[in-house]
């Protein structure tokens, strides 16, 4: 049987923060897509409607440290969880009990856009 899906290639993350306090801090990063536009481009009220969210995920960053952030797209908290394959299951291996089936399958986290491409923003 042959199933054709559409794949995006994947990627990373890489943010430059600093935290300038003196103590650590705990930093949520919440990372959304949403289409470029020319109209309303700072109305964030008005696009709400448009974002996606790609990931959400928690660093620690020490007091006046500035760090690189990189996460893999595979990581993505808004993604189904990995489901055991036919090999795992014939090899006796039944992982680590049934996924929630909650979250965009790895296939779908990036819009589809269009023929000529899609311009869009990303917003921490």
């Amino acid at each position: 049987v042959y199933q054709f899906v559409m794949e995006h290639t994947p990627f990373r993350y890489e943010f430059s923060v600093w935290n300038e306090r003196k103590e650590p801090a705990r930093v949520v990063f919440r990372v959304f897509l949403a289409p470029f536009r020319y109209k309303n481009e700072n109305d964030l009220d008005c696009r709400r409607n448009d974002f996606i969210e790609l990931d959400r995920f928690v660093e620690e960053i020490g007091g006046g440290e500035e760090k690189t952030v990189t996460r893999e797209s595979k990581d993505s908290s808004v993604l189904l969880p990995p489901g055991v394959t036919v090999e795992e299951i014939l090899a006796g291996d039944k992982g680590d009990g049934a996924p929630c089936g909650c979250g965009w399958p790895r296939n779908l986290l990036i819009p589809r856009g269009t023929l000529h491409g899609m311009r869009t923003q990303l917003f921490v």
